[in-house]
Parts: C-alpha cells; sequence; structure tokens
C-alpha cells in the first residue's frame, strides 16, 4: 500500500464553473464575483479549479478579453488557479434526457473536434497544458470519455450520473456544494482516508450575485466562503488541491472502486424519486460523502435497494 493510501486526509477540490470572456453589462455582477473569488483563493492560498469557456455562445473569445484573461493568467502563474476546458462554447447542441448537452449525444467525431478546438487555445493562452475537463451541465457520455483520453486529457469532473470513462482518464464527479462542506468535511473525517470532496460552484452561489438563481442558490457571502476556507484550513488533515493535483496524487485511491460504487448507489438512490422527501434526504446526507473510501457504500445500497424494491420504485 503506498503513501497515499495510508493518507487518512480529506482532500478538497474547489471547482468554478463558467469563466469566461465579459459579455459587457450583463456579465458586470459575475465579472466582480469572479475577480473577488480569485482574490479570496490567493488570500487564503487555496487552489482553485476554475471551468473555463474558450469561446462563450460562439462568440465571446476569453482571448480577447485582456483583463478576465489577464486575471486567469496571473492566478494560474501564482499556482493559485487551474484552468479545466469547460466545453467549447457552452452552447446546447444536443438533448441527454432532460439536461442539455453541448458533448453528450453529438458523434464522436465531432466532440473530439470541439475538445480538441478548446483545448488548443486554452494552452495557446495559458502556456500550460490543459488536462482537466468540465463537460457543460455536466453532459458526458462514454464517446467523450474515449476523445478525451485520446486528445490527451487526464481528469474528467462531471456528476455521479454520468458512464464509466477510459481508465487512462480519472473521474472526479462533483459531490457537493458550498453549503454542504462543513457537514461533508466532519463526516468524511471518520473514513480512513484519502476522502475526496468535489464542491462545485458558479456565479450564483455566491450571495453577491445578480444572477436570478441567487435567490435561491446563493446561500453564502464571499466573506463567509472565504471564513469556510478558514475554517477548512483549521481542520486536521484538510488539503486543498485541483483536479489535476488531484488525480495525480491520488490517482490509486480514485481507481480502488470507489467512484463506481458511488455511481451504483446514485442510481439506487434516484430510485427514490417515489417518495421525494425521503429521497431527497438520502441524497443530501450521502453524496458529500460518496468519494470516501471503497466498500462503506455496501451497508447503504442494501438498504436503499430494499426501501426502493418495498415501495415499487426500482
Amino acid at each position: 500500500m503506498n503513501d497515499a493510501m495510508r493518507d487518512r486526509r480529506t482532500v478538497i477540490v474547489l471547482r468554478y464553473d463558467d469563466y469566461g470572456a465579459s459579455r459587457g453589462e450583463r456579465d458586470k455582477s459575475k465579472d466582480d464575483v469572479e475577480r473577488q473569488l480569485l482574490d479570496v483563493v490567493v488570500r487564503q492560498g487555496v487552489p482553485l479549479t476554475l471551468g473555463v469557456v474558450p469561446r462563450l455562445e460562439g462568440r465571446w473569445a476569453l482571448g480577447d478579453d485582456a483583463v478576465k484573461l489577464g486575471a486567469l493568467r496571473e492566478a494560474v502563474r501564482a499556482g493559485r488557479a487551474e484552468a479545466a476546458l469547460h466545453g467549447y462554447t457552452h452552447e446546447a447542441l444536443a438533448r441527454v434526457g432532460n439536461r442539455d448537452s453541448e458533448f453528450a449525444g453529438l458523434p464522436p467525431a465531432q466532440q473530439a473536434e470541439r475538445l480538441r478546438a478548446g483545448k488548443a487555445l486554452l494552452e495557446e493562452w495559458l502556456g500550460v497544458p490543459a488536462t482537466s475537463f468540465i463537460p457543460p451541465w455536466n453532459a458526458a457520455d462514454a464517446a467523450t470519455g474515449a476523445a478525451l483520453a485520446e486528445s490527451g486529457f487526464e481528469v474528467l469532473s462531471a456528476s455521479l450520473v454520468e458512464p464509466k470513462v477510459e481508465p487512462a482518464v480519472i473521474a472526479l464527479p462533483h459531490t457537493c456544494g458550498l453549503p454542504q462542506v462543513r457537514r461533508a468535511v466532519r463526516g468524511l473525517a471518520r473514513h480512513p482516508g484519502p476522502a475526496i470532496l468535489v464542491c462545485t460552484c458558479h456565479e450564483f452561489s455566491f450571495a453577491e450575485s445578480a444572477h436570478p438563481l441567487a435567490r435561491t442558490y446563493g446561500k453564502l457571502s464571499l466573506t463567509q466562503f472565504e471564513a469556510l476556507l478558514g475554517w477548512c484550513q483549521g481542520r486536521p488533515g484538510v488539503e486543498f488541491l485541483t483536479m489535476t493535483q488531484a488525480a495525480r496524487t491520488y490517482r490509486e485511491p480514485l481507481l480502488d472502486g470507489r467512484v463506481d460504487e458511488a455511481r451504483e448507489l446514485w442510481r439506487l438512490l434516484l430510485g427514490l424519486r417515489r417518495v421525494p422527501v425521503v429521497g431527497r434526504w438520502a441524497r443530501r446526507r450521502w453524496t458529500p460523502l460518496a468519494l470516501a473510501r471503497p466498500g462503506w457504500h455496501a451497508r447503504a445500497a442494501r438498504g436503499a435497494t430494499r426501501l426502493a424494491r418495498w415501495l415499487g420504485a426500482s
């Protein structure tokens, strides 16, 4: 067993989606939130993974926005940010189930072309390899995984709904939002490490945002976010890493079966949708702990299976 497997750390990957060129006045609030967010992580010395859209809506190229690109370059060079490719244009080009998609559902060749184009732009602008991918709307399929492996990506961060990917690509699925971090860190501390927590946020996750969704999801102010980072750093064994850092450092633990087990349990928990209160409660309580360690899901899976069968929901 290597040192990573013996490590009892809780590893937190902070993921911010939708960083891209400013669209002027309509993005004023977003630009302000992102500027303050970068200031916070620099002050706290915490690395952040930014999901970057190179050509937003096919029109707004980050390379044409000197302010936004300059801020990203500075954060990357200071070691405070990783730029993950977050689609190419973030346009809804397909529909998969009840979700929009820029990749899943498209022909494999078209997916590969968009990945290569986005990767090339990020690497041209930042001068460092682009190794992580966050699909818009978390929508990926088997063809996405194959195209990522062929294009030199190392990490895919989507959701627990997505299918298994190529072994060459490490899956780091989203497991919680900012309001769940404290509970998750306390819960993961009870597991032998390394336990992984992937926390996803957007502009509208912060109270300062003017986005309509902030009325629902803006649970923390940026001041409270900074205090949360300080609290996490004060907990024994808590470590912040970017996506690629986490995937490289803890590659073996992330390939030990915990991700596949978590996907299976998530499928079972979705079977409880006929009892919304129970289903939502179970998913909220369990999802932040999804990547704790292999094997610990077994008891919860048996319980979810029995309940789903009893309710006729499976």
